[in-house]
């Protein structure tokens, strides 16, 4: 749990690199606004975090009330705003696109379930990739209507985790659908 914090505290203190903007009717690159970048960044940030509590994490949750069924002890989800399945499928269908909403839901049935009208979860930490170092994000607006994220993360050698061997870049690409920003493909980089 400790890695699982030091990572999300990691992703907070990440430089953010901005190529952000449109193109002006001089075809030179607009500079965004501030609250735009913060916008973007907010929203990579919360499907970053949602798509970890199926890859890398549980939700959080309260272990005081608890739910026993199939051989398996479910605690009770600790959110905000999310408190039912139908709840967690509408978040999620507020940052992805349907296909990648399936596909977590899909891959990972027995993670979550709803017991008496509230949303609980299995404990299913498994941690970060310890070969994975810094990364760095850009964020490109390409139009109005797409946004493209960049994460070029250092490769450390497995011996010392110190040494960058290399890097990987991820990417990810965020469209205007009906009002509402949806990531069209995701993955975790780190």
């Amino acid at each position: 749990m400790k890695k699982i914090v030091a990572c999300l505290l990691t992703l907070v203190m990440v430089t953010v690199l901005v190529s952000c903007g449109g193109i002006d009717s001089t075809g030179e690159k607009e500079q965004p606004e501030a609250k735009e970048l913060e916008i973007f960044t907010k929203i990579f940030y919360q499907a970053m975090e949602a798509y970890s509590w199926f890859h890398l994490t549980t939700m959080p949750i309260d272990s005081t009330d608890s739910k026993e069924a199939d051989g398996m002890t479910f605690y009770r989800v600790s959110h905000d705003t999310i408190n039912t399945y139908a709840d967690l499928e509408v978040y999620l269908r507020s940052l992805f696109s349907g296909n990648l909403v399936d596909e977590l839901l899909n891959s990972r049935r027995d993670l979550y379930r709803e017991f008496d009208g509230k949303l609980y979860g299995i404990p299913a930490d498994r941690g970060s990739d310890i070969t994975k170092g810094e990364y760095e994000l850009s964020i490109d607006r390409v139009s109005n209507t797409k946004v493209k994220f960049v994460v070029e993360v250092e490769l450390l050698d497995p011996n010392d985790l110190e040494t960058v061997t290399g890097y990987e870049t991820h990417e990810y690409n965020l469209e205007l659908i009906d009002n509402n920003w949806i990531f069209k493909n995701f993955d975790l980089f780190y």
